[in-house]
């Protein structure tokens, strides 16, 4: 190597280090959250780069993922302030991925937890990987009820539409939720609105014809949004 750029090179990672501790220390940022009207009583919720939905009856709430413990922590309190007497009756799962589903223990006094008949079996298989999975999963509850090809939730009057699209490489409890009245479809990670795929979605080396065949499922639903 010349010396020229070993000297520029050596530089560079010492005043990389040297930045690293003042990195450290900066405090982090508060996450983006933020809940917005899609239509009717229907409601979308960010939280970073996670979202998920709610549908407000006159008995109670539905709710799609969870997310995680601090984000539902932070729902669940924007929920009371926002519908004192609405509480949240279901918890939908789009699958059991921890970054979507770990939040479910905060609105469980109240809810019952529903997910795919493939939900139980995925968590153990994800759970069990190696030590740092079961620590990641550790705080994914079970449903409490499962479908299998399609369920519909009733609740004050509205429906809420859990459907199976099929199996796939990034999870094979994968649920999409319809909600007819409001015509939205709500469905993560798989379901990529105005882009490819990313790896992980195309995961384990399952075939392609499969995420093929879930958006076939997707697109043949009837919604708007």
């Amino acid at each position: 190597m010349n010396a020229h750029i070993l000297i520029a090179f050596l530089i560079a990672w010492f005043a990389v280090l040297s930045t690293a501790p003042a990195l450290a220390q900066q405090p982090q940022r508060p996450p983006v959250r933020s809940i917005t009207r899609i239509v009717g009583d229907l409601y979308r919720v960010q939280n970073n780069e996670h979202y998920t939905v709610f549908l407000v009856t006159p008995a109670g709430i539905i709710l799609a993922d969870p997310i995680n413990v601090e984000a539902a922590a932070w729902i669940k309190a924007q929920l009371t302030e926002r519908f004192p007497n609405a509480p949240v009756r279901h918890v939908l799962y789009s699958h059991h991925h921890q970054d979507h589903a770990s939040g479910a223990a905060v609105f469980n006094d109240t809810a019952e937890l529903v997910g795919h008949e493939n939900f139980n079996a995925a968590l153990t298989a994800s759970a069990s990987a190696n030590e740092a999975a079961a620590k990641r999963f550790a705080a994914v509850l079970r449903p409490e009820s499962t479908y299998s090809g399609r369920r519909t939730i009733t609740l004050g009057g509205k429906r809420v539409e859990m459907i199976h699209p099929g199996r796939m490489g990034h999870a094979p409890d994968m649920t999409v939720l319809v909600f007819p009245a409001e015509r939205v479809l709500f469905g993560v990670d798989f379901v990529n609105v105005n882009t490819v795929p990313g790896s992980n979605t195309l995961a384990n080396g399952a075939p392609v014809a499969e995420y093929v065949d879930a958006l076939k499922a997707v697109e043949a639903l009837d919604f708007d949004i």
